[in-house]
């Protein structure tokens, strides 16, 4: 009984590994929609620019929004982070991501090729 307890610890980590993972390419156009959720309002939505990196420490993900600055987020399975702030991120599949921190949202979705 113990053996596949330990099996289906580990099918389930590797399960979450791969829901935890982005789908974008390593540079991608796309569509991005910036909202301020506490109070519902959208604060950008247009075309953006999506950079991702994978590197011994994680993945690194760069997302600008037209000139603006680009949004830099960093993370391994579950920890993701946004400068000092704990991001919850969710893997749409296909090349479409929400990063959501603080009163913000990001969705960004990448152009399929």
């Amino acid at each position: 009984m113990r053996k596949s307890n330990l099996t289906l610890g580990y099918a389930a980590a590797i399960a979450l590994a791969f829901i935890s993972t982005p789908t974008f390419a390593a540079h991608a156009d796309g569509k991005c929609k910036l909202t301020n959720v506490a109070v519902d309002k959208s604060i950008y939505d247009g075309d953006c620019q999506i950079h991702q990196e994978e590197t011994e420490y994680g993945t690194l993900i760069s997302v600008k929004l037209g000139n603006a600055e680009s949004f830099k987020f960093a993370g391994k399975g579950d920890t993701w982070m946004h400068g000092p702030e704990t991001v919850q991120f969710r893997d749409l599949g296909k090349g479409a991501a929400i990063f959501k921190w603080g009163d913000f949202a990001l969705s960004a979705v990448a152009e399929q090729r």
